[in-house]
């Protein structure tokens, strides 16, 4: 229809010229704006708040919901209406005619005379005319049932993040029952080769390293579930310390070397950098930086290379070490690139039923480097090779390395020795 009025043309309010007398005009604007609106409409007059005007569904609403008593029905807001001690429709007219502003309800509740709840979107609109507010417009539409289906979807929401929780708190439990007895074969094994060294023939000697190598499989597995569990639980904490960077990657490639050695596979190390002792969790970016060896000698053929790269780049200003393993292997699928970020995600199943892996690991060194603040970069290309790029803040430290820290870097040596193990268990186990 002509002059059909806009709910947004409220949002400011309305003061009337003098060309007209206030009732015509409001008389006027009412009837245009009540028309086939599909908002409830009602105009109070002020200041006895008097319903003089209103819609079908206005009507509805105010028979349905207040019946006789509307004053005292209880309205709760979503986001309270501030320096109100009471959320009812007096109080809000009061209030709107006081300030002479338009006062907007969002997700409002109203519990109606016999027990039903609606819910609302709605303003009240004052009319001025010399400088006093002589009516209010209301304008209010039901969402009833937009906010009982976001409600329902909530509610499925976390009934799904408690089986998670539950699902979690089975895995930490199963793991943890699973890592008792499977630790312990594993220095049984260790006992038996001390203890009977010049009694072991080569035959049980070989068994024995079989033995070793599936329980190390197993502990992997239950080390990367457990972890993997730990940070969706919220329980992984960072253990930081000042280490020597350059030195800590040194060690690490050493105790691997062994594993490229035996697979024709040349290890490269190259570094550059002015400061080498930062902030960081040892034992987690070891966990990080022997996963993508492992990969890189999984996939690089024998007789072919690994480089390791760190240096000091700047990002945004900001200067950040990059840790580069970059291998001459098979190459990944650019349709793969993502998958094998995700969790069960394995590019071997695609090309190579050869090696093993449970598709864990890489979900994991994301997740890991993500808890580091750090990000992981992939460029590949089939039958070419991959480039793995760590990327961490460099956290440096005014004080130099602690005897405490100096000797953690000292024992890493050993312990890094059966963390390679049980990283490299899924290629295999030299006899």
């Amino acid at each position: 229809m002509d002059g059909d009025i806009n709910i947004n043309d409220l949002n400011n309010s309305m003061y009337l010229s003098g060309n007209e007398s206030f009732e015509d005009l409001c008389g006027n604007y009412a009837e245009r704006l009540i028309e086939d609106n599909i908002w409830g409409i009602g105009v109070y007059s002020c200041p006895d708040f008097r319903l003089i005007k209103a819609n079908q569904k206005y009507s509805e609403y105010i028979q349905g919901v207040y019946s006789r008593e509307y004053a005292h029905a209880e309205i709760i807001f979503k986001n309270p209406i501030s320096n109100l001690r009471e959320n009812n429709l007096e109080i809000l007219l009061l209030n709107t005619m006081k300030t002479a502003k338009t006062i907007y309800l969002e997700e409002f509740k109203t519990v109606s005379y016999n027990g039903e709840i609606h819910y609302w979107n709605g303003s009240f609109t004052p009319i001025i005319k010399d400088g006093s507010v002589k009516f209010i417009i209301l304008m209010l539409n039901e969402i009833t049932e937009s906010i009982l289906q976001k409600q329902q979807l909530e509610a499925k929401n976390q009934e799904l993040r408690s089986a998670i929780e539950l699902q979690d708190e089975f895995l930490l439990l199963i793991t943890h029952e699973l890592k008792t007895p499977i630790s312990i074969i594993a220095s049984t094994i260790q006992t038996i080769e001390i203890r009977c060294q010049n009694e072991l023939s080569n035959k049980m000697t070989k068994y024995l390293n079989k033995i070793r190598q599936n329980t190390y499989r197993q502990l992997k597995l239950v080390n990367n579930i457990l972890d993997n569990t730990r940070i969706n639980s919220g329980l992984f904490r960072l253990n930081l310390i000042k280490v020597d960077i350059i030195e800590l990657s040194r060690i690490i490639l050493e105790s691997i070397n062994v594993f490229a050695e035996q697979k024709g596979i040349k290890i490269s190390f190259y570094y550059s950098m002015t400061n080498p002792i930062i902030e960081t969790d040892m034992n987690l970016y070891e966990r990080i930086l022997l996963n993508l060896l492992s990969n890189a000698i999984k996939f690089t053929p024998a007789g072919k290379s690994i480089e390791v790269k760190i240096f000091q780049m700047e990002v945004n200003s900001e200067q950040k070490i990059c840790i580069q393993v970059k291998d001459r292997g098979i190459g990944i699928p650019n349709d793969k690139k993502e998958m094998i970020f995700e969790r069960f995600g394995r590019i071997d199943r695609f090309i190579d039923r050869s090696v093993g892996g449970t598709g864990i690991g890489l979900h994991l060194v994301k997740m890991l480097v993500s808890m580091m603040d750090g990000e992981i970069k992939l460029k590949s290309k089939e039958g070419v090779g991959s480039t793995f790029s760590l990327i961490f803040p460099i956290k440096h430290s005014n004080v130099s390395m602690t005897v405490q820290d100096a000797a953690i870097m000292e024992a890493a040596n050993d312990q890094l020795i059966t963390a390679a193990d049980i990283e490299f268990s899924d290629i295999y186990y030299g006899a």
